[in-house]
């Protein structure tokens, strides 16, 4: 998120949430310019997306979020290629002060910020926006979902904001650098000139956090990506190259190691 911590707008929701749209857009192009009577939160999957509230502009990575208020107007900024989920709904807010301690119990959110990298959050919007379409769940369903997932990522975001340190702030730095490089070649020599200092230390600092090593956590977020782009209809092939595996036959023994199950039986659930 290439915005600071400290200089973008907090809102506080309340009440139940309203549910008006759910979608997923995969595209180039650019944010519309509008003013809607509703919130819009957008969770980013891939590519970015570039937008502006008021004076305040960011742009949202893997990984990121964007929440627009209802009657503000908000416009973009470039033409962006993008994978995003949107849903737009109704429900109470206010603005608020930059949060000073944490209170789980209430949803506080900045316009921009992190998807929590410990959460399934972004199956959990993926598995939203299928039940929307299917029309098989009615909107108290959803409604229950949408919330919750507020309150986490309003948790995380309320974490970061207090208890933000050196140390969780290279840890995030080094996950959003794994998130946006997924098919590079992401070996100790590129951490270390990225972020100048040795693979080790990176490490230790990394591993306090997220409680895994750099290492496994590539190959993890590798693997939830093809799992994600399995879902999408994409081949195994396609899948495990377009999330940096080069060695196809390693790819399948990872997935079905994180997974407990191959890329064909995440085929067969979702394509019959």
């Amino acid at each position: 998120m290439h915005i600071s911590q400290t200089s973008y707008p907090w809102f506080r929701l309340k009440g139940d949430a309203m549910i008006e749209t759910i979608g997923r857009i995969s595209a180039i192009n650019k944010h519309p310019n509008r003013v809607l009577p509703y919130w819009v939160i957008g969770i980013v999957h891939s590519g970015e997306r570039t937008v502006k509230l008021g004076r305040y502009s960011g742009k949202a990575m893997v990984g990121d979020y964007f929440l627009m208020p209802p009657n503000q107007y908000h416009s973009g900024i470039e033409i962006d290629e993008h994978d995003v989920s949107f849903i737009h709904f109704a429900m109470q807010g206010e603005a608020i002060d930059i949060p000073l301690e944490i209170d789980s119990s209430r949803i506080a959110l900045p316009v921009f910020g992190q998807i929590p990298k410990d959460t399934d959050l972004f199956k959990t919007f993926h598995y939203m926006y299928d039940q929307y379409r299917s029309e098989l769940v009615d909107n108290h369903f959803l409604n229950i979902q949408l919330q919750a997932a507020l309150h986490q990522i309003s948790f995380h975001m309320q974490k970061r904001q207090v208890l933000n340190t050196r140390n969780n702030r290279m840890g995030d730095e080094i996950f959003q650098f794994i998130l946006t490089n997924l098919t590079e070649e992401l070996t100790a020599e590129v951490f270390e000139d990225r972020f100048g200092l040795s693979y080790r230390q990176l490490n230790i600092n990394f591993k306090k956090q997220f409680k895994t090593t750099i290492k496994q956590k590539v190959i993890e977020l590798r693997i939830d990506h093809a799992y994600q782009l399995l879902m999408l209809g994409e081949t195994i092939a396609d899948a495990a190259n377009k999330s940096g595996f080069k060695d196809y036959f390693y790819f399948l023994k990872c997935f079905k190691k994180i997974k407990h199950l191959t890329p064909k039986d995440v085929k067969k659930s979702f394509f019959h």
